[in-house]
């Protein structure tokens, strides 16, 4: 029976082995991934509280979003650290890979210092903060002190949480870093040498030259810290657990709060896929601009 169902070619065994050793992957992403995934959907259109029965609302619970001001105020909240980290971490890794680009006396130690913290996860970089961050004994407020600047109280003032994330956020852009290392050495060196030959100088030659060379994995970064920021909870949960005065309410952890604290699943599979639809949409429209002003070297050397 088993040799009637074994493929006859070496292609068609080899692809049946294949299959039977990556179904370990199969079964969990089907498990793990795609059955949750549909089914917070089906929940969405639920009331469905864990205790009890489950009753079909159709869109009511998308209708609650909408008239939710703490749901509204969570999107805002995402939006500010998005629009505020993105960017500085772009320069930032940008400037970190610029300044290890050249081989220097103990340029390894400080690619690796500065990629390092990247590999630390979410806990230990709130931990941290935690102290760092203290308005009364934290090392930022005693640096400040040391200059006569009385700081504020980082996690405990409404008007400074939100800053203080977006400045926590920068701890990993190690990863960044690493990302556009690779993309200024793989920048033409007869692009810049003709650049020196038609005079223009460092600056020029940066903004005229290497940024649009860089300008793929500007994209491909920009699209990976977009998620992130959308996903933004670990802070939240541990340093602040959403306060003071909802400043670092961010939807995910709105929706924890729903799901966990309040057992309401049906409206938090609500708003995770409004939260979901907001980053596809997002994504697709970084894409479609970012396209616009793209280089790719292949599509120059296609055109010839």
């Amino acid at each position: 029976m088993l040799r009637t169902l074994m493929p006859r070619t070496n292609r068609g065994r080899e692809t049946l082995m294949a299959l039977v050793f990556a179904s370990p992957w199969f079964i969990g992403m089907a498990i793990l991934v795609i059955g949750p995934f549909f089914m917070a959907l089906y929940y969405s259109f639920t009331d469905y509280k864990i205790m009890g029965n489950t009753q079909w609302i159709g869109l009511e619970n998308y209708r609650r979003l909408f008239d939710d001001d703490r749901f509204i105020h969570s999107l805002k909240n995402t939006a500010y650290f998005t629009v505020l980290s993105i960017p500085l971490s772009l320069i930032c890794s940008l400037a970190a890979a610029l300044l290890v680009n050249r081989p220097f006396r103990g340029s390894t130690l400080a690619r690796t210092t500065i990629y390092l913290p990247s590999l630390f996860g979410g806990v230990f970089v709130a931990a941290l903060a935690s102290q760092v961050f203290s308005g009364n004994y934290g090392f930022a407020n005693r640096l400040l002190r040391l200059i006569h600047i009385q700081g504020p109280q980082w996690l405990a003032s409404p008007d400074w949480a939100k800053p203080t994330f977006v400045i926590l956020g920068l701890w990993g852009i190690g990863a960044g870093m690493v990302l556009f290392l690779a993309a200024l050495q793989s920048v033409p060196t007869h692009l810049l040498e003709a650049a020196i030959v038609d005079g223009a100088n460092s600056l020029q030659r940066f903004w005229n030259v290497t940024l649009p060379m860089l300008s793929p994995a500007i994209l491909f970064q920009t699209i990976l810290l977009l998620i992130a920021s959308f996903q933004v909870f670990t802070l939240t949960y541990v340093l602040t657990s959403g306060g003071p005065a909802d400043s670092t309410l961010f939807t995910v952890y709105y929706i924890y709060e729903l799901a966990f604290k309040r057992f309401d699943m049906g409206y938090a599979s609500a708003a995770s896929w409004i939260l979901l639809l907001l980053t596809f949409a997002t994504t697709a429209l970084v894409l479609a601009i970012g396209s616009k002003y793209v280089y790719y070297e292949f599509d120059e050397e296609s055109d010839r």
